[in-house]
């Protein structure tokens, strides 16, 4: 875990610097293979929880992080199997659901208001945006996604979450 506090969309941001390179550095330099895996090799959901933006990240190899926009997070949580199952969930239902997407125009995180998704293929970033009170009525057709990331983060919180 780092704790290093600071403004999260800042070029000294650790944590917003870990969410751009998910989100622009290439699958081979990110570990995750080549481009020949059709399939959807990295998910991410940003979800505002008050004044701060939670951001999950989940690699086909298993890495899961977890990232706060007020300062620090979980990184490498994928070594824990509890973790990696959902991660892999997370991925496959991102893959199910990803004609609900749209290709990507930046990298910015969502307002206060909005739950993001991206994932990333080998040809393409894409990404879908939901209201969160769409999210808490439990309308809209990604809330299958945002139920497998709340596992996800549970996974995190009770086998990869440092004691306090």
């Amino acid at each position: 875990m780092f704790g290093r506090k600071g403004d999260a969309t800042g070029d000294d941001n650790p944590t917003a610097k870990l969410r751009l390179a998910a989100l622009t550095e290439s699958q081979g330099d990110l570990g995750q293979g080549d481009d020949t895996d059709p399939r959807v090799w990295m998910a991410m959901m940003d979800w505002p929880i008050e004044t701060a933006m939670v951001t999950l990240v989940s690699f086909a190899d298993g890495t899961t992080s977890l990232y706060f926009s007020n300062g620090g997070g979980i990184i490498g949580a994928g070594t824990h199997e509890p973790v990696k199952r959902v991660s892999a969930e997370f991925l496959a239902v991102t893959e199910l659901l990803l004609a609900g997407f749209v290709p990507a125009v930046d990298f910015d995180q969502p307002d206060s208001e909005t739950v993001r998704f991206l994932a990333r293929t080998p040809t393409s970033t894409l990404v879908a945006d939901v209201a969160l009170k769409e999210i808490e009525a439990g309308t809209h057709p990604l809330l299958p996604l945002f139920a497998r990331a709340q596992d996800v983060i549970t996974a995190v919180r009770m086998n990869a979450a440092p004691e306090s």
